[in-house]
């Protein structure tokens, strides 16, 4: 039997329940902690006293986790997925950017993002930047020598 139009299609009722609740991709690193926070789920082998000590410090607002820094300031902790798109963003800004290392994780940190390996993830990325690599800075070695320049008049010789 042919249908033309996808709508006419008839409907599979035996589909399981854990098939329509599955999600694609893989879990953010702070999983168990939102769990925890969340519903009390406590992960097998899991400390669980880590866990109560962890969301202490933290807040979950629906689609994000912040952590209470010790001055009063909201970290927000990203996934995997979105911290390529923020270190590209923080590093080669459209107003002079391929900032270096350290000059990137401030600004990083002063736009409020987090993730456990930003330092290492960070570094990766500048050491893979194109841009980056083909310019460089220039060193004290590769530095032209300052010297004046004589002008003399055309029959001062």
């Amino acid at each position: 039997m042919q249908f033309k139009n996808p709508q006419e299609l008839p409907i599979n009722d035996l589909l399981q329940d854990d098939m329509l609740l599955k999600v694609a991709g893989s879990d953010p690193w702070y999983t168990n902690i939102v769990n925890f926070m969340v519903a009390g789920f406590v992960p097998p082998g899991e400390n669980k006293r880590k866990l109560i000590d962890e969301s202490r410090l933290h807040l979950w607002d629906e689609p994000y986790l912040y952590q209470v820094c010790f001055d009063g300031l909201l970290k927000s902790w990203v996934p995997a997925e979105e911290a390529t798109k923020i270190i590209e963003r923080c590093h080669s800004a459209p107003y002079g950017g391929h900032y270096g290392a350290f000059r990137t994780h401030s600004k990083i940190w002063q736009s409020g993002f987090f993730w456990p390996n930003m330092y290492d993830d960070t570094e990766d990325f500048i050491w893979r930047c194109t841009p980056c690599q083909k310019h460089g800075s220039i060193n004290a070695r590769d530095a032209m020598p300052l010297t004046t320049n004589l002008q003399l008049e055309l029959f001062d010789v």
